[in-house]
């Protein structure tokens, strides 16, 4: 996998060495790193907290830590934090998206040989709001015969919010297409065996989702930025980025990103680039649902172009990232944070 295993015990018994500097911090200190959808509550009495998450950052249980616990919570996360304040806990940017990165470039180092036949690829592995929308755009508007797109027929009503309107009749209207036409069918991109799930094969970047479309729309694990919780609206740190995105950096594939505001502008201040030939200005808007609506008349607009055309328009882009990776210009800009953090971290709490 390219994260750790969950991991929680004492500072100075961390047993990986992304970490091994935490065991500088004093010795009563309490490590939860690598957490997904955590539970339980951390143990009461120690002198510092010290979490980070696997998955996307678990803000309600880390605000019922911040009543339990006395001692300050250090998070440790990829993602921004926008406007979120929790009284007790610290945001720290710690980088792990260019291990992870060199971890699939050392899986697949070959250079993936482009036959573009398609205009994009899509998987929808787990039906959410966004992935159902973009699956549908992209067999409606495209054509299933321009596009490669996985489909699952499986569904929590839970993440599809159990089905009600949204009130946005450009969703809306989709969505009903969706439930009616294509929910219950399978489809396929190739004959992937579904035992495979571990992510030195969801990486494979030799898949033809990345050789033979000219877009891949990453349909992350996770959307959602602006939120509301009673009358207060917040934007949820983001983004959380997956293999989803990841493995489109490394195939050297163009990919609309269908998650979380803030992608490309965050991956623009690390020194990767998007000059693609089309409008990204959506990425800078936090609202769920528009920034959905901008992403559909995206896929609209694409109609218009062949799949050579779409290859031609991200070309630049998509070799230029490949290269800042592969030359270790991307690490060293994350690495560059990270010492930082680091720094702080240490100064802070020693």
């Amino acid at each position: 996998m390219l994260q750790p295993s969950e991991w929680s015990g004492y500072n100075n018994e961390i047993p990986e060495s992304y970490y091994n500097w935490l065991k500088k911090l004093p010795k009563n200190t309490y490590c939860s790193l690598w957490q997904g959808f955590p539970t339980n509550d951390l143990p009461k009495g120690h002198k510092l907290y010290v979490i980070s998450f696997r998955e996307p950052i678990g803000l309600d249980w880390l605000k019922r830590q911040a009543k339990l616990m006395s001692a300050p919570i250090v998070l440790l996360h990829n993602e921004n934090n926008y406007n979120v304040d929790i009284d007790n806990v610290y945001f720290y940017n710690y980088y792990f998206w260019h291990y992870q990165l060199n971890t699939i470039l050392q899986w697949h180092p070959d250079v993936v040989q482009k036959n573009i036949k398609f205009k994009a690829s899509a998987f929808c592995n787990r039906i959410t709001q966004s992935k159902l929308l973009i699956f549908t755009v992209l067999a409606e508007e495209l054509g299933l015969d321009n596009c490669l797109l996985k489909l699952n027929t499986q569904v929590e009503e839970k993440n599809v919010h159990n089905r009600q309107s949204t009130g946005v009749s450009a969703i809306d209207n989709w969505s009903d297409i969706f439930w009616n036409k294509y929910f219950g069918t399978e489809y396929k991109i190739d004959d992937w065996p579904k035992n495979k799930r571990s992510q030195i094969y969801t990486t494979n970047t030799s898949n033809i989702a990345y050789s033979q479309a000219a877009i891949n729309f990453t349909n992350e694990s996770f959307h959602y930025s602006l939120m509301q919780e009673n009358d207060n609206e917040f934007i949820w740190p983001g983004p959380f980025l997956t293999e989803k995105t990841l493995t489109c950096l490394i195939a050297g594939t163009a990919f609309i990103t269908v998650g979380q505001f803030d992608t490309y502008g965050t991956l623009l201040k690390l020194g990767l680039k998007f000059d693609y030939k089309f409008d990204i200005s959506w990425d800078n808007d936090p609202g769920n649902l528009t920034r959905l609506v901008s992403i559909i008349n995206l896929i609209k607009s694409f109609k218009d172009y062949s799949a050579e055309d779409l290859f031609q328009m991200t070309l630049d882009s998509s070799q230029y990232n490949l290269e800042m990776i592969k030359s270790n210009a991307f690490y060293n800009n994350c690495e560059q944070i990270n010492v930082v953090t680091k720094e702080q971290i240490l100064n802070k709490f020693k």
